[in-house]
């Protein structure tokens, strides 16, 4: 049984790829000037949506059912609390 392999390198496509490695495009609809304030309020969004999935999946915060506004708000402040705490706790830690 034989086997042959033939192949051929699309130099093209692998140029292209090589010259967008490492390129992380955002589109947005804000009037921002410095590409640097873009990326620093990206990163800042990351980070609440991360920590918000931290509290909800690996500490098992959800699902939780409110009955009241009052409970829901309740809920909602404990929440930022939470997130606050771990921020701080992450910024201790840089540091």
């Amino acid at each position: 049984m034989a086997i042959e392999l033939n192949y051929q390198k699309n130099t093209e496509r692998h140029a292209l790829s090589k010259q967008l490695s490492g390129v992380y495009f955002i589109r947005t609809c804000l009037p921002v000037e410095e590409e640097q304030t873009l990326w620093d309020i990206y990163n800042t969004i990351r980070e609440i949506e991360s920590s918000f999935r931290t509290l909800k999946t690996d500490l098992e915060l959800r699902p939780v059912y409110h009955k009241s506004d009052e409970g829901t708000l309740v809920h909602l402040h404990l929440a930022l609390l939470a997130y606050w705490i771990v921020n701080t706790i992450r910024y201790q830690l840089k540091g």
